[in-house]
């Protein structure tokens, strides 16, 4: 089962037994919900907040 383990600054962060998925926006002028599957690394990254979410 997917749990959602993160929601703020506009990303969720989804884990699924060992895997991690992040969910954004990807649209420009419209809503485009964008599913990407991640590493551990860079969901640990991305939940310290926005600035290391960027990079």
């Amino acid at each position: 089962m997917r749990a959602k383990i993160y929601d703020q600054h506009g990303i969720e962060i989804f884990q699924e037994d060992s895997r991690f998925f992040v969910r954004y926006d990807a649209g420009a002028h419209m809503v485009v919900p964008r599913l990407d599957e991640i590493s551990k690394e860079e969901a640990d990254l991305a939940m310290t907040g926005p600035a290391a979410a960027e990079q």
